[in-house]
C-alpha cells in the first residue's frame, strides 16, 4: 500500500468494502440498482482509490465500469437502441487523443494513460447508453442521483462548519478545507471545489424538471434540489454558481423553447459581432467574471488568449505544455483549450462536436414532443448541457467530474432517442381504436350490401 496524500495509490478497507458494496448493486439484476452503485462510486469515493497490479492502474472508477459492462454482458444489455453520430465521435475522441499523446511524447505510456482517462469517460457514456433503455431507467437513474445528492450534503455542511473534511480518512483528498478570502471551500471525495461543485450543478435542471413534471415522488425531487444547493453553496467558487443560474435560467425559457435555433443565431452574430468591435476581444467578458470572492476570472481570459496567439503550436496534434505561453498558464482552466492541447484541433472539434449533438437532440426532442412531461425533462438534459457549455469556458473537469459528465451527457442522448419513440400503451390503445373502428365501418358495410341485395331481389326484372 503506497500513500501520497494527492496521488495516492491506496486502497483503504473502508473504500473496499464501499467498492464491493457497488460492485454488487452493479451485478444485480434491477437497473435501478445499477445506476446506484454508479452514483455511489463517482460521490462517495475519492479518485485516488485504485488497485494497483505491476504497472496497471485500475482507479475504483474504471473498476466500476468494467464490471458494469461486466454485468450488460451477463444480461445481454451491451447493445445500443439506435446507433448515432454521437456514439461514434465518442470512440474517435477516446482513439484520436490517445494517438496523439503517442506523437507528441513519443512513449507509448503517455498514450496508455491518457487511453485509461479516457475510458473511465467514454465507460461511463457507453455504460448509459446500453443502461437506459427506457424512460422510466432515466426517472431511477435521477432519483438514485437524488438520494446520493441528500446524503452527501451532511457531509459538506459539517466539512464547511468544520473545515475539516471527513472523506480524507481514504486518501486522495486534504484533511483541512482550501481557504479563499476567509470562505472555506469544501470538496467532499471530489478532487476540488470546483468539480465538486459542477458535478452537481450539472444535474440540477433534470431534478427540477422532474420536480415539475412527474407527479410521484415530489418531494424526493424537491430535497434532491436544496441538497445540491446546499453542496454548491459549500464548495465556495464561482463556476458552479454560474452554472446553477445558467442552468435554471435556460430552465425557464422552457415557453419560448420553439425559438431555440433564432435564439441560437442571434447569439452567434452578437458574439461574433462584440468580438470584431471589443479591443481585447469577446472573451475579455471573463476577466470581469467575480461571483465568488478571489474568483480567478482574469486568468481564464488570458489562457484564451494566449491559446489563440500560440494556434500554429498546437492545431495539428497539441502540444506538451503550456508553462511557456505565461506566469500560471500551466494550469489549463479551459476544458475547449485543455482538448486542443491534448487533441489538437481535431480533438477539440470532436469534443464539442459531441456536446452540440447531444444538446440539439434533447432541445430538438423537447420542442416536437406531444407529451408535456417528456418536453420538459429533455429541456432539462438541455439545460444542464448548457451550464456545461459555458462552464467549460473557464475549468476544465478532472476526477470523477469527467465521468460523472460524460454519464450525464449517455443518459440525456438515450432520453432523447426514447422520446421520439411513442409510448407502446399509447400505441397498443391507438391501435385497439383504429381496430374497432375498421370492424365496425366493415360490419356496417356487410349490413348495408345484405339489404341492398334483398332490395334488388324483390326488384321486377
Amino acid at each position: 500500500m503506497v500513500e501520497n496524500q494527492y496521488n495516492v495509490q491506496r486502497v483503504d478497507p473502508i473504500g473496499l468494502f464501499v467498492l464491493l458494496l457497488t460492485m454488487l448493486l452493479i451485478l444485480s439484476r434491477k437497473r435501478a440498482y445499477v445506476y446506484m452503485g454508479i452514483a455511489i462510486v463517482i460521490a462517495f469515493l475519492p479518485g485516488s482509490q485504485r488497485i494497483v497490479i505491476g504497472s496497471l492502474d485500475f482507479p475504483f472508477i474504471r473498476i466500476a465500469v468494467i464490471v458494469g459492462f461486466i454485468r450488460c454482458v451477463i444480461y445481454q444489455e451491451a447493445k445500443i437502441r439506435a446507433w448515432a453520430l454521437p456514439d461514434t465521435l465518442v470512440l474517435v475522441w477516446v482513439l484520436w487523443s490517445s494517438a496523439t499523446q503517442f506523437l507528441v511524447y513519443g512513449r507509448i505510456d503517455a498514450s496508455i494513460t491518457r487511453f485509461g482517462f479516457a475510458i473511465d469517460a467514454a465507460g461511463m457514456y457507453f455504460l448509459a447508453r446500453f443502461l437506459v433503455r427506457s424512460r422510466q431507467d432515466v426517472i431511477d437513474l435521477f432519483k438514485m442521483a437524488s438520494i446520493v445528492a441528500i446524503c452527501s450534503a451532511p457531509f459538506f455542511l459539517i466539512e464547511s462548519q468544520t473545515g475539516r473534511n471527513i472523506f480524507s480518512q481514504l486518501g486522495g483528498v486534504p484533511e483541512y478545507s482550501l481557504v479563499r478570502n476567509g470562505r472555506l471551500r469544501c470538496q467532499g471525495p471530489f478532487s476540488h471545489p470546483i468539480m465538486a461543485g459542477l458535478f452537481w450543478a450539472m444535474w440540477l435542471p433534470s431534478v427540477v424538471s422532474m420536480a415539475v413534471a412527474l407527479k410521484r415522488d415530489r418531494i424526493l425531487w424537491i430535497l434532491g434540489c436544496t441538497a445540491i444547493l446546499i453542496i454548491v453553496y459549500a464548495t465556495a467558487s464561482s463556476t458552479p454558481v454560474m452554472a446553477v443560474i445558467l442552468g435554471i435560467g435556460t430552465l425557464m425559457l422552457y415557453p419560448g423553447r420553439k425559438w431555440l435555433s433564432v435564439a441560437v443565431w442571434c447569439g452567434l452574430f452578437a458574439a461574433a459581432g462584440l468580438h470584431l468591435v471589443m479591443a481585447k476581444g469577446v472573451h475579455h467578458v471573463l476577466a470581469r467574471i467575480n461571483i465568488v470572492s478571489g474568483s480567478t476570472g482574469w486568468h481564464r481570459y488570458y489562457l484564451m488568449d494566449e491559446a489563440i496567439n500560440h494556434f500554429g503550436e498546437w492545431f495539428l496534434i497539441g502540444t506538451k505544455s503550456t508553462a511557456h505561453w505565461g506566469l500560471g498558464l500551466s494550469d489549463v482552466t479551459n476544458q475547449f483549450v485543455l482538448e486542443a492541447t491534448k487533441g489538437g484541433l481535431i480533438g477539440m472539434v470532436v469534443f464539442t462536436a459531441i456536446l452540440i449533438l447531444v444538446m440539439r437532440a434533447n432541445g430538438s426532442a423537447s420542442i416536437h414532443s406531444q407529451d408535456r412531461a417528456v418536453s420538459l425533462i429533455n429541456w432539462g438534459f438541455f439545460a444542464g448541457l448548457i451550464a456545461m457549455t459555458f462552464s467549460f469556458i473557464g475549468v476544465s473537469l478532472f476526477g470523477a467530474a469527467i465521468s460523472g459528465y460524460f454519464l450525464f451527457q449517455g443518459t440525456a442522448m438515450s432520453y432523447a432517442q426514447l422520446s421520439t419513440v411513442p409510448d407502446r400503451r399509447k400505441v397498443r390503445a391507438r391501435g385497439q381504436v383504429q381496430r374497432t373502428g375498421r370492424d365496425e365501418a366493415a360490419l356496417r358495410g356487410r349490413r348495408i350490401k345484405g339489404i341492398g341485395g334483398v332490395r334488388s331481389a324483390r326488384r321486377p326484372t
